[in-house]
Formats: C-alpha cells, sequence, structure tokens
C-alpha cells in the first residue's frame, strides 16, 4: 500500500511538472515583444516644434528595414499665421507699409515679432536600443511683422474692434535654409520624445511621436 502511494504521488508530480512547463509556455508566447529601437519599432508620426517661436508642426521618421538608419521629415509653423490675421493690414490702410504708417504719425508702435515656417529632411541613426540621433537641413521661410495701435479719443474711430494692426516689415518674408540636430529618445511603450536644436529660428526644438512597427 505504502509503494503505491509513493508511486501515486511520483505520477502525480510529474504531471504537474509537465503541466507546469505547458503552462509556462503559454505565457512565454503571450509576453509581450521587445519593442525599441532596434526591435520592433521601426516608424513614428507625431508632434514637432521649435521652442518660443514655432509652435505648431508635424513630423514622421522611419528606420529602414532592419538596419541602423532611417530617414525623418517635418514641417512647422509659427500660430497663429499673422499674415492672415484679421487684423493684418486692414483695408483703410492704404498703402499698408511701415513708412507709410510712421510717416502719418497717429499710430502708436507695440513691438515687432518675427514668424516661421520651416521644412526639414535628413537621417537618422539608431545608437541603440533606447536612443537615435538625426541631423538634416531645410529650407525656412522667415516674415517680420509690426503692430501697432491707434491713437484715438474715439473708440468709434478705431480701424479694427481692439484697435490694434499688424504692418509687413520690410523684407516682409525671405527664405533662406537652416541645419537641425536632434537625438529621439524612448519614453516607454510606444512614445517617443525629441530634443535638438535649429539654427533657425535659433532655439530647442522638442517634439513627442507615437512608435509602431511599419
Amino acid at each position: 500500500m505504502r509503494a503505491a502511494s509513493i508511486v501515486r504521488r511520483r505520477l502525480a508530480f510529474v504531471a504537474l511538472f509537465f503541466f507546469g512547463l505547458l503552462h509556462g509556455e503559454e505565457v512565454v508566447g503571450q509576453t509581450a515583444p521587445r519593442r525599441d529601437f532596434e526591435h520592433g519599432m521601426r516608424s513614428g508620426i507625431g508632434y514637432t516644434a521649435v521652442i518660443p517661436d514655432v509652435m505648431a508642426g508635424i513630423g514622421a521618421w522611419h528606420v529602414v528595414g532592419s538596419g541602423r538608419f532611417g530617414v525623418f521629415a517635418d514641417a512647422k509653423m509659427s500660430y497663429p499665421d499673422l499674415g492672415n490675421d484679421s487684423d493684418y493690414c486692414p483695408a483703410v490702410i492704404l498703402p499698408c507699409t511701415v513708412e507709410d504708417i510712421e510717416a502719418e504719425g497717429i499710430h502708436l508702435e507695440l513691438r515687432d515679432v518675427d514668424q516661421f515656417a520651416i521644412f526639414n529632411v535628413g537621417a537618422m541613426i539608431v545608437v541603440g536600443p533606447e536612443i537615435s540621433f538625426l541631423v538634416g537641413a531645410g529650407p525656412v521661410r522667415h516674415s517680420r511683422f509690426r503692430e501697432y495701435a491707434d491713437i484715438v479719443n474715439d473708440l468709434d474711430l478705431l480701424i479694427t474692434d481692439d484697435g490694434t494692426f499688424w504692418v509687413p516689415r520690410e523684407p516682409a518674408s525671405e527664405w533662406g535654409a537652416q541645419a537641425v540636430v536632434g537625438a529621439l529618445m524612448r519614453l516607454g511603450g510606444r512614445v517617443v520624445i525629441r530634443f535638438g536644436y535649429e539654427t533657425s529660428p535659433g532655439g530647442i526644438s522638442v517634439g513627442g511621436y507615437w512608435a509602431f512597427s511599419g
């Protein structure tokens, strides 16, 4: 009887052992696949900007094949675009130039504002599972505006609702070139953040991307 009991216990142990192996394989099979720049995270799309002058933008990157090299691109602009503002060059102001406005002497100069539209393309290199470097260049449109305020006592005579308006400075818009460097860093899961520097307008570039395997 005792021998039979020992045999049953041993058979039960063996059965439990193999059940554990099979169950363990299922658990391993259900484990989430590794996801970083070297494994399963090959593309990303998201938001990018240059602090503090260019705050609206979109960007994307892609690692080619299973290698360490890839490409990136982004486009961003100052927001809001003063050239399309309702207070830009009101119809009653003709011609709408800084020289003519200041020659009248009836408006107060408030401030100057520079705005940018930036387009970048470049290369990226994966240097580790958590980080990749970026280097690129692209064209930049630089626009200049000057804000004025009416100097009137009668509110009914204001040429805009709040009495302020924008005038293009000369040159009103010009194109140039810039360079950009930066790094992509895996924040966890599918989130990638970007830090770098752009020579025009001369500021810190930042971004956040949602990464995927495609």
